[in-house]
């Protein structure tokens, strides 16, 4: 195709094709026990011959025009402004990348379940679910996961373990560009569209992390694309890759079941109604693609089926709302909406504060839509767990709006996308307790909202001049996101005792900064906030990677090194875990060296008061050495035990004789 459409939509079936081989090799390998190096390396030699085999028949039978090939032959004719957009997104991919490449796993999420699950398997050699404290690692949807798996198995390391949402955060850039020029939007909007979707605050963040929303949200995206293209209910192609996307998005985060049903219940009712079309046909491949989507999904809900007696459990950690209401929707509505208002000035966000609770009264924190223990507050934070979108947030809000007033040939597509935003919006505050971390649960609505952004402008014909400053604008507010996030920043440049600072480009703008702020002691207190980003001396370019997987709580560093010495003092081949539901179990494994294969010590979680307790099919001897964030009194289910490292964070004890 001449705009290079069927080059991104090749990459967009062929990253939902891997998905699906991730999943099926993985399910059957659990079988066998063979989740194991040699057990990946042959699945993946397999489809590499099988591949290899079909090029080679498509060469033979020229029936491939080679898209790629033939797309690079042709001269692409593009302005020097759509130049300037490309060139902004391949930087703060480029920049993505090596920051994904450069920091290990280290969010609160990771080390907790998404990697300690991922070692777990290994050690086990299946995903079958295992004893555990931390319930997460057994019932929350794996497939991100999954994909880990391999990559930690086949690289031996957790080197690569980011690229997985690094690779949904260009796929979702690219997907972007294919709806928007579904609904017949021009090359510019299309390009204007992807610059707009790869600045998302939440995206950027998120796209050097493991985590698992932005992988979630991108096959969201792709279900809405491909119902769209579902029009044409003579493509059987079609259809699989609706199946596909609904039954990956449901197996990689729970929240996709909410925004997925708003994405059937609109475009999907919008083909069922339309003019001219066999109902009973219709409904008939709709019932097959659901059934294929649950199928895929089976083997996850067996094992949920079998521990907790519901396929979506999620044990003791209630997230859903325990009522539905118009007042919890509206509560949940204004905080959710206000927690990505947040700006890194103190003063407007203390008057967003206040204007919240003037808005809510008592229903500020309701305990019934509420996540325990939580509290409103919107706060500026360069974080993937935390971050709102504000200037996003600002235009969907314009898009949604003034595309009602806007009249065109692809109003209907459009209208599409306006109800489907709405519908995700209030299901989602309808059924899910506000959380101070929601806004990453948001990501769906975001790259959705992205597109009807692009539409807008595409229909406003902005003035060239107008529009280059806009698409500047945009690339220079994602740069905070881009260089300081908390977890993996890339740019510190002003703590006074820091080496880098002693750089001589680096002093030299330091003080020009400093000189600046002291002569305006007012401007000063008002960044503040923003100050604080740059007063560290932590970069992913310079400190060890060892310490990285720290950054997000460094405090644990310390107590968990020296863990690390008592197990080189000990020669032990067994170590129990007596943990809390939120301990960091991760590093423990990292320092262990078997965190990405077999090693010579075996982790077994120990006195489990999770119901998962129940999988332990023989009775142990407990463990010489234990591994303790739960508070310890002398014994152990009945077993003695001595305190051999007390720390803040993580005691280590020892089996008295």
């Amino acid at each position: 195709m001449k705009d290079g459409s069927g080059l991104r939509e090749a990459l967009v079936k062929s990253f939902l094709v891997d998905f699906f081989l991730i999943l099926l090799s993985t399910e059957v390998l659990s079988l066998l026990n063979q989740i194991t190096y040699k057990g990946i390396l042959f699945f993946w030699i397999l489809v590499i011959i099988f591949e290899s085999i079909a090029l080679y028949g498509l060469v033979r039978s020229r029936k491939s025009d080679f898209t790629l090939i033939n797309y690079l032959k042709r001269k692409v004719i593009l302005h020097w402004y759509e130049w300037l957009i490309l060139f902004f997104i391949g930087l703060i991919c480029a920049t993505t990348l090596m920051i994904a490449l450069l920091s290990p796993p280290n969010n609160f999420d990771s080390m907790t379940y998404h990697m300690a699950r991922v070692a777990e398997w290994i050690q086990h050699q299946d995903v079958k679910f295992y004893p555990t404290a931390i319930p997460r690692q057994n019932y929350s949807p794996p497939l991100a996961e999954y994909a880990i798996l391999h990559l930690q198995i086949l690289s031996k390391s957790d080197f690569f373990a980011n690229l997985v949402q690094w690779s949904s955060y260009i796929i979702a850039i690219i997907l972007s560009s294919l709806i928007v020029r579904k609904l017949k939007g021009s090359k510019l909007c299309q390009i204007v569209t992807s610059l707009i979707t790869a600045t998302i605050p939440m995206l950027i963040l998120q796209s050097t992390s493991t985590q698992n929303d932005l992988v979630a949200g991108v096959f969201c995206l792709s279900f809405a694309y491909y119902l769209l293209k579902l029009e044409d209910l003579t493509s059987w192609e079609n259809s699989f890759f609706v199946s596909l996307s609904l039954g990956l998005a449901l197996l990689t985060k729970g929240t996709s079941y909410i925004y997925c049903a708003s994405i059937g219940l609109i475009i999907g009712g919008s083909i069922l109604l339309l003019k001219n079309q066999d109902r009973i046909k219709v409904i008939i491949r709709f019932a097959l693609i659901i059934m294929f989507a649950l199928f895929l999904n089976s083997g996850f809900y067996f094992r949920n089926i079998d521990l907790y007696r519901h396929p979506l459990s999620t044990a003791v950690d209630r997230i859903t709302n325990d009522n539905l209401s118009l007042s919890v929707v509206y509560s949940n509505l204004v905080r959710n909406g206000a927690m990505h208002l947040a700006t890194p000035f103190p003063e407007i966000n203390d008057s967003l504060n206040q204007t919240v609770a003037s808005l809510l009264g008592d229903s500020l924190n309701p305990s019934e839509a509420t996540f325990e223990g939580s509290e409103f507050q919107a706060n500026f934070l360069i974080n993937g767990d935390y971050s709102g979108n504000a200037i996003h947030s600002l235009l969907i809000g314009f898009a949604l709006l003034l595309l009602l007033l806007k009249r065109g040939s692809t109003k209907r597509y459009t209208y599409y996308f306006q109800a489907t935003i709405v519908t995700s919006i209030v299901f989602y505050c309808m059924l899910i307790k506000w959380q101070p971390w929601g806004t990453r649960l948001h990501i769906p609505v975001f790259l959705m909202g992205s597109i009807l952004v692009g539409m807008l402008i595409d229909r406003l014909s902005i003035p060239k001049v107008s529009l280059v400053v806009f698409i500047t604008g945009m690339f220079v507010f994602s740069l905070p996101y881009l260089l300081f996030n908390n977890a993996r920043p890339l740019v510190p440049i002003l703590k006074p005792e820091s080496s880098v600072r002693q750089e001589k480009i680096f002093l030299y703008a330091a003080n020009k900064i400093d000189k600046f702020l002291r002569k305006r002691p007012e401007f000063d207190e008002n960044l503040s906030s923003i100050k604080q980003l740059f007063y560290e001396d932590q970069s992913v370019l310079r400190m060890e990677r060892n310490k990285l997987y720290y950054l997000s709580n460094f405090d644990y560093y310390l107590d968990y090194s020296e863990v690390a010495r008592i197990f080189d003092e000990y020669q032990v081949s067994e170590i129990g875990l007596y943990f809390d539901n939120n301990a960091w179990e991760y590093p423990i494994w990292v320092f262990s060296g078997i965190h990405a294969g077999e090693g010579e010590i075996e982790f077994r979680h120990i006195a489990v008061e999770d119901i998962s307790k129940n999988l332990q099919q023989e009775q142990l001897p407990l463990p010489t050495l234990v591994l303790a964030t739960r508070e310890f009194d002398q014994t152990i289910a009945g077993v003695e035990y001595e305190i051999i490292l007390d720390t803040n964070s993580i005691d280590v004890l020892r089996k008295v004789d």
